[in-house]
């Protein structure tokens, strides 16, 4: 998962406290070693694929609304946030996201 690249993952702060807060100190420690050493590949690929599964909505839309429905709403969460806006994201219109919201209605 291309998680540390860009601003945020230089050093300690940012993605490295979110990930220590949520049980993933020592990979956050790793991640920002080699990010620092130049080795973003590697740095990329040390972030489990437990750490995206546990802490971000990503695949399919029926696992998105499935997911969201067991565990997310389940938790109290009642928020999406859109994360195309981001400096390196590819924007999408809201035909991406309107089939999510609907679902999520039902």
């Amino acid at each position: 998962m291309r998680l540390c690249r860009g601003p945020g993952y230089g050093g300690k702060g940012g993605l490295h406290d979110l990930m220590c807060w949520r049980g993933y100190s020592e990979v956050a420690d790793r991640v920002v070693e080699l990010y620092q050493a130049g080795f973003i590949a590697e740095a990329e690929a040390a972030i489990p694929d437990e750490y995206i599964d546990e802490c971000w909505l990503v695949g399919p839309l029926p696992r998105i609304v499935a997911r969201w429905r067991s565990k997310w709403i389940n938790d109290g969460c009642n928020l999406i946030v859109r994360t195309d806006n981001w400096p390196s994201a590819k924007p999408s219109d809201n035909a991406v996201y309107e089939p999510l919201l609907r679902a999520l209605r039902d």
